[in-house]
C-alpha cells in the first residue's frame, strides 16, 4: 500500500554514530541532506562501509573522532567469545531487558534466544516462513521488541516474495501489521527499530528499481517508514525520510534520535 506522509513529524539523524553501528558499519560519517516530512531538509548521518576514513571526515569534531578512535583500540584488543556456533546467516540481533540475546537466522526464518548465561535455548522463540538464499538479501531481516513485550519481525514472505512485518511472539502464528512491497535480490532494507513514540521504524531500499522513486509518496521505495504496531496489514505508514539505498540497520539513541546504516 502507498505510504502516508506525516506533516507534523520531523526525523533528525545527526551527530556521532552510536558505537554499535560504528563497529558494524565502519567509521566514516558523511553528512547529507534529504527532503523530510514537511518538505524540509533533514540533517542525517549515513554510516558507510569505509573503515578507517573517519579521521578525514570533515563533519566530525575532535571529541567525536577521539571517541571512535578509542572504540577502534578497544575493539581490536578486547577478547572475544563465541556464543553460538553454526548459525545460518544471523541477520537480526536484539538485546532483551533480561540480558538475553535474540537473533534471527536469515535463511531458516528461525528466531533464537541466547540466555544471559550464554546458552542457546534448544527451541526457536518463533519461526517465519521466509524466502532467501546465500546469493541474495532476502529472508528474516529485522527484529524489534515492543514496550508490551511483543516481538515484531520483518521478513520476505515465501508465498509471494513480499517484504512484510508482523508480531511473531507471543502469538502462535505471525500477526501481520504491514504488507510491504515485492522484494528484490538486493537492496530490500528491512531493518527495524522502535521509535520514541513506540512506532515500528522500518527501512525500505530501492529494490533495484528507479532511484527517482524516492520522491514518489505512493511507493515505499528508498524510505524510512513508521508503522503502527497495532495496525492492519494494509495500513499506510508515515514517511520519515527518503533517499536511502539499502537501510539494513536502524537504531534509536536514548534521546530519540534514529540512526540508519
Amino acid at each position: 500500500m502507498p505510504p502516508r506522509r506525516s506533516r507534523g513529524d520531523r526525523l533528525r539523524l545527526s551527530g556521532l554514530c552510536s558505537k554499535a553501528l560504528t563497529y558494524f558499519a565502519g567509521h566514516y560519517c558523511a553528512k547529507v541532506s534529504l527532503r523530510g516530512t514537511a518538505k524540509r531538509n533533514l540533517s542525517v548521518v549515513v554510516c558507510c562501509l569505509a573503515i578507517g576514513l573517519l579521521g578525514a571526515c570533515g563533519q566530525t569534531t575532535a571529541n567525536e573522532a577521539s571517541e571512535v578512535e578509542g572504540l577502534e583500540a578497544t575493539s581490536s584488543n578486547a577478547p572475544t567469545e563465541v556464543l553460538v556456533k553454526q548459525v545460518k546467516f544471523p541477520a537480526a540481533l536484539l538485546a532483551e531487558p533480561t540480558g538475553a540475546l535474540l537473533f534471527g537466522e536469515r535463511l531458516t526464518g528461525q528466531i533464537r534466544r541466547v540466555t544471559p548465561a550464554g546458552e542457546l535455548e534448544p527451541e526457536p522463540v518463533a519461526t517465519v516462513q521466509t524466502l532467501g538464499s546465500e546469493d541474495d538479501q532476502r529472508g528474516l531481516l529485522g527484529l524489534v521488541l515492543l514496550p508490551d513485550s511483543r516481538l515484531v519481525a520483518s521478513w520476505t514472505r515465501s508465498s509471494d516474495n513480499r517484504l512484510v512485518a508482523g508480531v511473531v511472539f507471543p502469538a502462535a502464528e505471525a500477526q501481520l501489521i504491514w504488507e510491504g512491497p515485492v522484494s528484490a535480490d538486493r537492496a530490500n532494507g528491512g531493518g527495524l527499530a522502535l521509535s520514541a513514540e513506540s512506532e515500528v521504524l522500518i527501512g525500505i531500499g530501492d529494490l533495484l528499481a528507479d532511484p527517482n522513486l524516492a520522491e514518489d509518496e505512493t511507493v515505499p521505495n528508498r524510505k524510512i517508514l513508521a508503522l503502527d504496531p497495532n495496525g492492519l496489514p494494509d495500513q499506510l505508514p508515515k514517511i520519515l525520510s527518503t533517499g536511502w539505498n539499502n537501510p539494513f540497520a536502524i537504531a534509536v539513541a536514548p534521546d530519540g534520535t534514529p540512526w540508519v546504516a
